[in-house]
């Protein structure tokens, strides 16, 4: 006989964890689709995302631009692109590997060790 990894009752409590999630989720849904369905919500929506359009269509012809701009300067000085693209490189992963090596245990003071002649005294 296999023992099953949950038991009845926390089945049964994970399931209904699950169904007051899912019914929360459909309330909001229900919620946004009243905010949206309003007219005057809907235009101030369609005119936000006309303004999110346009700006990453400006950013996207920037980018391009800069682009076509790198691609010239590495055909014209391909050793210093070289040099630059290589410099860079050597930056991102110094700071990539940097950021990695740290994590919390690294930022506390190390603990004192006790020898003979640290002996901790009470206070009274």
């Amino acid at each position: 006989m296999s023992k099953s990894i949950l038991s009845e009752n926390g089945l049964i409590d994970l399931k209904k964890k699950i169904q007051k999630n899912l019914d929360r989720g459909n309330s909001r849904l229900v919620w946004l689709e009243g905010k949206i369905s309003n007219d005057k919500n809907r235009q101030i929506l369609k005119e936000e995302f006309s303004k999110a359009k346009d700006k990453l269509a400006g950013l996207r012809k920037k980018f391009n631009h800069y682009q076509e701009k790198a691609e010239q300067y590495t055909q014209k000085n391909p050793k210093k692109a070289l040099a630059m693209a290589t410099t860079a490189g050597l930056l991102a992963g110094g700071l990539l590997a940097s950021l990695r090596g740290k994590n919390k245990t690294a930022l506390r003071p190390k603990a004192l060790k006790r020898t003979s002649k640290f002996k901790p005294t009470r206070s009274k």
